[in-house]
């Protein structure tokens, strides 16, 4: 499906679905808009990434590992972005869980509609080290068996 040329012809479009997620799902396409919104517990992204071989999705980004990994891309329209949920893991500095993600990027994008550097975790130096809210370790996360979204939409 071609993207529509008009407005006329992008207001009757409508809102692209929410991608929804399983553990080891993942999106790769371009991405065909963003905005922003305010969901109740504070603004978070929305990414609309358009795959090779479907319809445009929507990627609300309510998850802190999420908006760090985006934030750091800084994701433009029209960039070739590829977006894994990894599964919820068990955090190594608390008991309790997160959501995790993999984002990678291809090549150069246009134009934004996202301020980024409202989403990313804050790089400002305490004793000459980066304050950040996740540790950079070499462990990779093992996935939670039997974890579900505690009612997070996807």
């Amino acid at each position: 499906m071609n993207a529509p040329s008009s407005i006329s012809d992008r207001l009757d479009q409508g809102y692209a679905p929410a991608w929804k997620p399983e553990r080891g799902d993942k999106i790769v396409g371009t991405v065909t808009a963003m905005s922003s919104r305010d969901g109740g517990y504070g603004e978070y992204p929305i990414v609309e990434i358009k795959p090779d071989d479907g319809e445009p999705v929507a990627v609300h980004c309510i998850h802190d590992v999420l908006k760090n990994e985006l934030a750091g891309i800084k994701p433009t329209i029209g960039l070739r972005l590829g977006i894994k949920y990894v599964g919820k893991v068990k955090s190594e500095t608390s008991r309790g869980e997160y959501h995790s993600y993999r984002v990678m990027a291809d090549g150069a994008g246009g134009t934004s509609g996202v301020d980024w550097s409202k989403f990313g975790a804050d790089h400002s130096a305490v004793d000459g080290e980066p304050v950040t809210d996740t540790q950079e370790t070499d462990f990779t996360p093992e996935p939670v068996e039997g974890g579900d979204n505690d009612g997070v939409p996807f």
